[in-house]
């Protein structure tokens, strides 16, 4: 299944995705996986702009998704969303409020659940450049504690992400022409994020309660989603008493995490991500004489009806015509 792109060039482009897994390839600067967690034919699109220090991208999808994402050892990202969401989060944060900007750190993996209708903008850059910018504004120096996710609320962060949007979307031939009119206006867009962290306040308190039982939340739903990834792997489809038993939590506990974290039961995300698993084999078939009748039994679906109700449900076509264009 191809993505298609709309535009390409100097350091721009533009994608429209019609499967979670588009959006995560459309990003290579870094290892990330998509799981689409609501039901529907999906619908995405992902533009990137390149401005000299700054990568900005801004993407859209019509369906929720989980992000799983690790980022590189040199380069960091300060991300918002176009509006509040009570579903979305960002590790244990809720990103409910508009005003709010994470920073994630170099060479950390990072949890995300943003839902179908929200418009997320991030910028890339070079850690060290956006520190040295930090500190040069702050007369007692920039000793912040960064090994982990900092979450600030600014004022600013909406006016940020009106700028930012326009910024990645714009396709400026000047940067065809003069390299430098997007290197000084990617020394803009860092200087102006070094003055909104700089400027900003911590969110330290605004969560406090409750954080720490998010947290525990995401870590059952992470140990639950390694856990089953593996197991699939091996082409074992763990029961839910599998996944109790393995990864040492109640039956209760695995439930509240899921309906916290991710707003589905653990049973739901246990068929999705089978589902998701034989959308991939069918996507890149092995062979030509492959089935997918072969496919679906390989992930523990024996009713075959339900499981073509599920499939079709959850990506919006018949799992056949997914072989059918994988093989043309």
């Amino acid at each position: 299944m191809a993505n298609t792109t709309v535009e390409n060039n100097a350091g721009y482009q533009q994608l429209v995705t019609s499967d979670a897994s588009e959006h995560a390839q459309a990003q290579a600067w870094l290892s990330i996986e998509y799981s689409q967690i609501d039901a529907g034919e999906y619908k995405g699109q992902i533009t990137q702009q390149q401005l000299g220090p700054v990568t900005t991208f801004l993407e859209y999808q019509n369906k929720a998704v989980y992000k799983r994402a690790q980022l590189p050892g040199n380069l960091c990202t300060v991300s918002m969303i176009n509006q509040g969401h009570d579903a979305a989060r960002f590790m244990r944060h809720a990103m409910d409020q508009s005003d709010l900007l994470f920073f994630m750190p170099a060479n950390t993996d990072c949890d995300l659940v943003i839902p179908g209708g929200v418009t997320s903008c991030y910028s890339v850059v070079d850690e060290s450049d956006l520190l040295s910018a930090i500190r040069a504004l702050s007369s007692q120096g920039y000793e912040q504690d960064i090994s982990s996710l900092q979450v600030y609320k600014s004022h600013s962060s909406r006016l940020l992400f009106e700028q930012l949007s326009r910024i990645t979307l714009a396709k400026d031939k000047l940067l065809d022409q003069n390299a430098n009119v997007g290197d000084r206006l990617g020394q803009q867009v860092l200087h102006q994020l070094a003055l909104i962290i700089n400027g900003a306040t911590s969110d330290k308190g605004i969560e406090e309660r409750g954080l720490q039982q998010r947290q525990r939340r995401l870590e059952v739903v992470r140990k639950t989603r390694s856990y089953i990834l593996d197991s699939l792997d091996q082409h074992f489809s763990p029961s839910v008493v599998n996944i109790c038993s393995s990864i040492g939590v109640s039956a209760r506990v695995l439930q509240y995490s899921f309906t916290e974290y991710l707003q589905i039961t653990p049973i739901t995300y246990l068929r999705i991500l089978r589902l998701h698993k034989v959308r991939q084999q069918l996507m890149v078939p092995e062979h030509a004489e492959l089935k997918v009748t072969d496919i679906a039994t390989r992930f523990g679906f024996m009713h075959l009806s339900n499981f073509a109700r599920d499939y079709c449900a959850l990506f919006g076509e018949k799992p056949s015509v997914t072989l059918h264009r994988a093989l043309r």
